[in-house]
Order: C-alpha cells, then structure tokens, then sequence
C-alpha cells in the first residue's frame, strides 16, 4: 500500500471515529434534556385518561374542552411558546394553541 493511500486510510478512521463521538454526544445531551422535559411535564402538569368510544362523541368533547380552556384567562402562551414560529397562522395567531 502507498504512503498515500495509507495516510488518507488513517484519516478516514479518525474522522469516522471523531464522528462516532459526536454522534454519542449528541445522543447523551439529547437524553439529558429528555430526561429534564420529562421530569418537568410530571412535575406540573397532571393528566386523566377516560375512554370514549364513539369517535363523535371524542371529538365533541375535545372541543368543549379545547373551548373552555381557550376562555381561561390564566391560560395564556409564554413569549417562548414554540406555537409563535409556527408556519401555520391558525396555530400562531389562535388563542386555542397555548
């Protein structure tokens, strides 16, 4: 094998492996912050689950639900709400997207 083709061997292995780093990094800050949003939502929110078997029905009570906290006045957006750069002007300007 050449001295070329030998060094440009041994820089493609490093580049792998500096790539494999990354990629571990990546995925260990990802879970981290997984991990801290998870924490969060179990912290301060809290959830009930019934079941609804007819589809007219759940949809009927998602909208009475989505209405009545759409008139909570304590329910607003923060400034850093994602909903704000949403692409979709309904979702960004709604009031029932918080």
């Amino acid at each position: 094998m050449d001295v070329n083709l030998r060094v440009s061997v041994i820089s493609s292995i490093f580049e792998m492996k500096a790539s494999l780093h990354f990629a571990l990094a990546i995925r260990e800050a990802s879970s981290s912050v997984e991990h801290l949003v998870t924490e969060g939502i179990q912290k301060r929110f809290h959830f009930a689950a019934f079941r609804v078997d007819e589809k007219e029905k759940r949809l009927d009570l998602e909208s009475r639900i989505i209405s009545t906290i759409s008139q909570c006045e304590d329910c607003v957006q923060s400034k850093q709400w994602l909903g704000l750069h949403s692409p979709k002007a309904k979702i960004r300007e709604s009031g029932l997207w918080r």
